[in-house]
This record gives C-alpha cells, sequence and structure tokens, in this order.
C-alpha cells in the first residue's frame, strides 16, 4: 500500500487520488481534501490542545 503524501495515511488500492507532475513523478493523497491542502502548502498537523 502506498501513503498520503499530506498526511501520511496508508491508501487501499482503488481508493484515493494519483497526482502525476511534469516529471513523471506520482504523488498519492487519501482524499481531495488532502490535495488541495498540499497544493497550497497548508501544514496538515493540528494545533494540539493544552488546558
Amino acid at each position: 500500500m502506498v501513503e498520503c503524501e499530506y498526511s501520511g495515511e496508508e491508501i487501499r488500492p482503488s481508493e484515493g487520488i494519483m497526482y502525476v507532475k511534469n516529471s513523471g513523478e506520482r504523488l498519492y493523497f487519501a482524499s481531495s481534501k488532502h490535495f488541495k491542502n498540499w497544493k497550497n502548502d497548508r501544514n496538515h498537523k493540528y494545533a494540539s490542545r493544552e488546558e
């Protein structure tokens, strides 16, 4: 199985999105939401809640 480039989650076959760069490099994403966030250079770690 491959890992999502954005979140590091494992992606099962036939699920998720494969993005191919002009250089031929293949990037895999768990969802379109992860792809859009990666494309816009957003951080995937959420703020920790300390009480």
